[in-house]
């Protein structure tokens, strides 16, 4: 089943994911960072600095032409599988959009889209083209680790080890120049915090991780307002079938899912996951790089 994964339909840039090959055996520690970064896809925050309105991890949309990345790392309280169990891991990519492409296939309303079931750039593999970034060193907490961003193919998220994220404070990224043939990324460095976690407040049922439909309207979402530069609010059929609703919105404690989009899931056994953002844009070397950094929470909803 497709683990939570991002753009958003207010966001006035998107970024897109990174492709990578790992240099080295320490890739797990890099557990829950989200980078994005594209060229050509909107304005940047002047700098590397926080944005406040965040965008998707993933973008929704690319136009034919651009060039972006996006590399991200997910924190995640529960498992979608398991509800008993955290989940951390690493994605992204660096591309070139040979053609324009959507993970959007179902529309949507107000703050939300339906997209398909695979979130990352791999959805769109057809029209994005890998572009080689070179060696990247990552900083997490006190360690650093070096990747190689370079490949044919959009690689596999790395499932990854989320103890070592316990005491970290934020994550980095910086590029190494002249470690690989074709490396078009020399002047990266970008940092963010890591998120305050995250508790999904409503809708909630008696039971660990449980949750009830409201009996019709939209379905109301609350948590405890943070300092995140955004959330990201997904619901998907347990099951991994159908699409998956996918909104974005401010830290502010409350989002909607329009009835709408509800309607149709209604009926079936569904995980809800809210995901609290901290996230920094900088372009450079002609691309469009945003780090983000995703900690969520995920309840189940019955029928």
């Amino acid at each position: 089943m497709t683990r939570q994964a991002n753009p958003s339909p207010r966001a006035t840039s998107r970024g897109a994911v990174a492709c990578f090959d790992t240099l080295s055996t320490g890739i797990h520690l890099l557990a829950s960072l989200a980078i994005a970064t594209a060229s050509a896809c909107g304005d940047d925050d002047g700098g590397g600095g926080t944005v406040r309105a965040a965008e998707a991890a993933v973008p929704l949309e690319w136009s034919a032409g651009t060039t972006f990345a996006a590399l991200w790392v997910d924190e995640d309280r529960r498992s979608i599988e398991d509800l008993t169990s955290q989940s951390c891991g690493l994605d992204g990519a660096f591309v070139t959009a040979t053609g324009a492409g959507s993970r959007v296939v179902g529309g949507g309303e107000g703050e939300c889209r339906v997209v398909g079931l695979d979130r990352s750039l791999r959805a769109g593999a057809s029209t994005l083209s890998p572009s080689c970034a070179g060696a990247l060193s990552w900083s997490l907490g006190g360690e650093s680790r070096t990747i190689m961003s370079c490949g044919d193919a959009l690689p596999d998220r790395l499932e990854l080890s989320c103890v070592e994220l316990r005491d970290i404070s934020g994550v980095g990224v910086t590029s190494v120049p002249g470690e690989a043939d074709g490396d078009v990324i020399t002047s990266l460095s970008l940092s963010t915090d890591r998120p305050s976690a995250i508790t999904i407040t409503s809708p909630m049922a008696p039971g660990v991780g449980l949750g009830l439909w409201p009996s019709s309207g939209d379905l109301v979402v609350q948590w405890e307002a943070g300092e995140g530069d955004g959330v990201e609010v997904s619901l998907g059929a347990q099951d991994g079938t159908g699409d998956i609703i996918e909104c974005h919105g401010p830290d502010d404690g409350e989002l909607r899912i329009p009835a709408a989009l509800v309607e149709p899931r209604r009926a079936a056994e569904v995980w809800l996951r809210v995901a609290r953002v901290k996230q920094s844009i900088q372009t450079t070397d002609g691309f469009r790089t945003t780090l983000t950094y995703r900690r969520s929470d995920t309840i189940y909803l019955d029928p």
